[in-house]
């Protein structure tokens, strides 16, 4: 259950209701962008959405979830399909977004689940295509961008 704009804090107030009480056989999650957003704007309460605020909050999700499910977990990294490395808004979220790329990784091999490098696909991609070829925007992909996201699930599926 997706809800655009949504922050870990969002996820961790419904987690209970949207993960647990539906007992999932597969959970993916993809959960980041709209923190580092938060914090880069500086919006009110930012600071619930730091990187250790952000990892504290996604150890408590995962905590609860491996103590409560039985469940195969899929994370994702957040990404940021563009390639400005400029001092303007896009060049600061990709360089701040390694923080919260080494959080997912970090919770990734603590607890054991899939990883998928989405952040690390997107930049491979744009060596070779146009940014608008995966999204209009940097965080919304297109039908092409979702492909890609979806295939790197089916590696997955065809794992296990």
């Amino acid at each position: 259950k997706g809800i655009g704009g949504n922050t870990i804090v969002d996820l961790q107030q419904r987690w209970e209701d949207d993960v647990i009480y539906n007992s999932p056989d597969i959970l993916s999650i993809l959960i980041g962008i709209n923190d580092l957003h938060r914090v880069l704007r500086k919006v009110e309460l930012w600071e619930d959405y730091t990187p250790e605020n952000f990892r504290k909050r996604y150890n408590s999700i995962l905590k609860r979830t491996i103590e409560k499910l039985d469940c195969k977990i899929i994370l994702m990294e957040p990404f940021c399909i563009t390639t400005d490395k400029t001092d303007n808004f896009r060049g600061i979220v990709l360089k701040e977004l390694e923080n919260y790329i080494e959080v997912v990784e970090e919770m990734s091999k603590k607890y054991e689940t899939e990883l998928i490098k989405l952040h690390s696909i997107f930049q491979n991609h744009l060596k070779h295509r146009e940014p608008e070829t995966f999204a209009p925007e940097p965080v919304h992909p297109n039908q092409t961008g979702h492909t890609i996201i979806a295939n790197e699930i089916l590696k997955i599926f065809k794992k296990w």
